[in-house]
C-alpha cells in the first residue's frame, strides 16, 4: 500500500510539472530585443561527440534575429604510458572543432508555448589535433589544423517559460569540407 501511495505522489508531481510547463508564455520577437543562448548537445558526422555553443543576437524585426555563434566540439583524446626494454614510453592524442558563425533566424507564428524558427549562417570551422609520443626520452610532436568555410542551416523552437527566457531545442546541419550535424538543447534569455 505504501509503494502505491509513493507512485501516486510521483504521478501527481509529474502532472503538476506538465501543467506548470504548459502555461508558458508564447512570445514573438520584438524589434530591438537582444537574445543570449547557451547550448549543450551532440554532434554527429565527425564521430559522435559532445557539443557546446553560445550565441548572441539582436532582433532586426519582429520575426528576424541576426546573431553570432561560437561552438566547441571536443574530439576526445587518448593517452597511454608504459615501460619497454628500451625504456619508458608515453603517448597522447587529442583534438577539437571550433565554429565561428554569423547568421539569422526567422521566427514563425506561435503554436501554444512553442515558437518554431528556421536558421542559416555562414562562417569558419577550425579543426585541430595533435599527437605527442615519448619513447626512450625522445619526444615527437605532430600537430595539424585546418580552417574551412561552412554553411549551416536548420531550425528549432523557443519554448517560453517566462516572458524573457526559456528552452531552445535546435537541429543544425553544418555543410562544408566534412559535413556534420548538431542537435542541441539550450536556454535563452531576452533583454533590451
Amino acid at each position: 500500500m505504501k509503494k502505491n501511495n509513493s507512485l501516486m505522489q510521483v504521478i501527481a508531481a509529474a502532472v503538476a510539472c506538465l501543467v506548470i510547463a504548459s502555461s508558458g508564455y508564447a512570445q514573438q520577437l520584438q524589434k530591438g530585443k537582444i537574445e543570449a543562448t547557451g547550448q549543450v548537445g551532440i554532434a554527429a558526422g565527425i564521430g559522435t561527440q559532445a557539443s557546446f555553443a553560445g550565441s548572441v543576437g539582436g532582433a532586426v524585426s519582429d520575426n528576424v534575429l541576426v546573431l553570432g555563434e561560437f561552438g566547441w566540439i571536443p574530439l576526445g583524446g587518448a593517452s597511454a604510458s608504459g615501460t619497454t626494454p628500451g625504456g619508458p614510453f608515453q603517448f597522447s592524442a587529442g583534438g577539437k572543432v571550433l565554429s565561428f558563425m554569423a547568421g539569422a533566424q526567422y521566427q514563425f507564428g506561435e503554436t501554444r508555448s512553442f515558437v518554431p524558427y528556421a536558421g542559416a549562417a555562414l562562417g569558419v570551422v577550425h579543426s585541430s589535433g595533435d599527437v605527442e609520443s615519448t619513447v626512450g626520452g625522445s619526444v615527437q610532436n605532430v600537430s595539424s589544423s585546418s580552417n574551412n568555410f561552412y554553411v549551416s542551416f536548420g531550425g528549432g523552437a523557443r519554448y517560453y517559460v517566462k516572458d524573457s527566457w526559456g528552452f531552445k531545442p535546435e537541429f543544425m546541419i553544418f555543410a562544408g569540407d566534412n559535413t556534420f550535424f548538431r542537435f542541441g538543447a539550450g536556454i535563452f534569455y531576452q533583454f533590451r
